[in-house]
């Protein structure tokens, strides 16, 4: 158990650490005001970094105490902790529990033993990650452990070989905690937490279905009550029956949809639903049947003139289109990407030099590669469904670019706005999009993957 107490010098080590951060503190109050943005965002970093190595130091702690405490002792090291260090008492629990989790132990007869998930603890021993997000990951592994266990159980009572059943289970948690181990590299909290409901899918795929009588007990739409003009209803509907709602939902909460080049939608998305519902419900009643897909993709007509279609004049032009009249030529370009256009070329004197038809598209079958590839937007932490991403040329039409599924990538209207504006770079590397930050957010500009369509 040597390696586990605290030595002699732990105290010398820490006054000194102490002293340094404290003269730094007072020292660079000033200081910071007079930094650069760039310089700015470093020092945030490495500060981030520092409180990450503080809380690792705090579960070194809380493992010493549980480990050095007198057996005869009266209190329990949460007790102990909560009383010393004046924290909460699940504070000290947390603690304690996740040390067991991400540290090294010994076992009874004191041979070494590696942390239960070995990936993970190496990203909060670096100072990669904070606990609390180490925390997050553990009790979701902890939670599938469960699961698969007794997957493995029913499967084993279901006939299957015991021996392959269990090495699935083992592969399966494997690649589990390196994938949320991935996630939690480049991105925060809240996107982790949306790659584990992920798992969580995959790990129980059948979940806990309701009976055939229970469906039909609490299926249903039901008018509740008038409100100032407003009518509630509750909706209970089975899986299937949500996607088809959301996918009408989503239909009209798209910000692309009915929004020329001057207005701006101003109601939030609970009302751009709620008009896409009795838009659908409309259509519905005047045709007998709903859009299977939403009905076709926009077909725009535009007058452009060559060079502007091109971006090759140094002045700003302008394009006209059909019904919306004039345009910036960067919104035509960015909308040719993956809407069907009907380009009518006008030369430098306005003559028309030609008139052609569904230019630089994806085929349907190059689509249909990338929603394969991509699964979605391909944008990092973006979750946004295949149906409702546009196909983007990561070397522009514009500038040469092919028309290939090598040289194409799925994004949502909004990061396809995002990457017009030339900020983020997209590359396509070993036949995935790639995407680079701007340095004002990552200064090393370290290439970034969306994982969420990845599990």
């Amino acid at each position: 158990m040597e390696a586990l107490l605290i030595p002699e010098t732990t105290q010398v080590e820490l006054e000194r650490i102490h002293q340094l951060l404290s003269n730094w503190i007072s020292g660079e109050t000033f200081r910071l005001s007079q930094l650069s943005e760039a310089e700015t965002l470093k020092t945030a970093t490495m500060v981030e970094q520092i409180h990450h190595l503080t809380e690792y130091a705090q579960l070194l702690v809380a493992q010493a105490v549980e480990q050095n405490l007198n057996i005869e002792a009266k209190s329990k090291p949460g007790e102990l902790l909560q009383a010393r260090l004046q924290i909460t008492r699940a504070e000290a629990r947390r603690r304690i529990e996740l040390a067991a989790q991400l540290l090294p132990s010994r076992s009874l007869t004191a041979a070494p033993l590696d942390p239960p998930f070995n990936n993970l603890a190496e990203l909060v021993r670096t100072g990669t990650v904070d606990s609390r997000t180490a925390g997050v990951a553990v009790k979701a592994l902890e939670e599938a452990s469960v699961k698969t266990s007794a997957n493995l159980t029913a499967a084993v009572r279901a006939g299957e070989d015991a021996t392959a059943a269990n090495l699935h289970r083992t592969e399966l948690l494997a690649d589990m905690e390196k994938s949320l181990v991935r996630t939690m590299r480049d991105h925060d909290i809240d996107f982790l937490r949306t790659i584990i409901r992920r798992w969580d899918t995959v790990i129980d795929q059948d979940g806990t279905l309701p009976d055939e009588a229970e469906l039909r007990h609490r299926q249903g739409i039901f008018k509740d009550r008038e409100h100032r003009g407003l009518t509630l209803f509750k909706i209970f509907a089975d899986q299937s029956q949500t996607e088809t709602l959301l996918t009408v939902l989503n239909a009209g909460s798209n910000p692309r949809v009915n929004r020329s080049a001057e207005a701006i939608d101003s109601r939030s998305r609970a009302q751009r639903e709620l008009d896409a519902l009795v838009s659908a419900l409309g259509a519905a009643l005047s045709t007998s049947q709903l859009p299977a897909t939403g009905g076709q993709r926009p077909q725009v007509h535009v007058t452009i003139g060559y060079q502007e279609l091109l971006g090759q004049l140094k002045h700003s032009g302008t394009a006209k289109q059909q019904f919306t009249g004039p345009v910036p030529p960067q919104t035509i370009r960015r909308i040719a990407c993956d809407a069907e256009v009907i380009p009518v070329l006008l030369g430098g004197h306005g003559e028309v030099l030609d008139l052609g038809r569904k230019r630089r598209l994806f085929s349907p079958g190059q689509r249909a590669a990338l929603l394969s590839r991509d699964g979605g937007c391909s944008f990092p932490e973006c979750t946004i469904p295949a149906g409702w991403c546009e196909a983007h040329h990561v070397n522009w039409w514009s500038r040469g670019g092919e028309s290939a599924v090598s040289n194409g990538a799925l994004l949502c209207n909004r990061h396809h706005h995002l990457i017009h504006q030339e900020e983020w770079k997209l590359q396509i590397t070993a036949g995935i999009p790639e995407f680079l930050p701007p340095p004002w957010i990552d200064p090393e500009q370290k290439p970034r993957r969306n994982l969420y369509f990845r599990v």
